[in-house]
């Protein structure tokens, strides 16, 4: 039977998912491990940027390093994790704590 409560318990109202580098803060369709899809595609050089998801207000971030390649022709872009709080598991870190 369904219960229409249950729904609300069970997604996130406010997710967001941004790369913030070289200046800019892109906004990304979808990530996974070593890679993200950007909203707009365009040409990103390499360097060291910042990975942002906000899930109902809970900020997490991890350090990461874009690779060479990403071109307009398809958005995604690949990197790694430089730094998050546990390197080891994927998307699970602690939230940081609001401004």
């Amino acid at each position: 039977m369904f219960h229409p409560g249950a729904l609300q318990e069970n997604f996130s109202a406010e997710v967001r998912l941004e790369l913030k580098i070289h200046g800019q803060i892109l906004p990304l369709a979808k990530t996974g491990p070593g890679y993200g899809f950007l909203k707009q595609k365009i040409d990103l050089e390499a360097g060291a940027g910042v990975l942002s998801m906000v899930i109902d207000g809970r900020i997490y971030e991890w350090d990461v390093f874009v690779k060479p390649g990403t071109t307009p022709m398809d958005g995604k872009v690949h990197f790694h994790v430089a730094r998050s709080n546990k390197v080891d598991q994927w998307p699970t870190i602690a939230p940081l704590a609001p401004d």
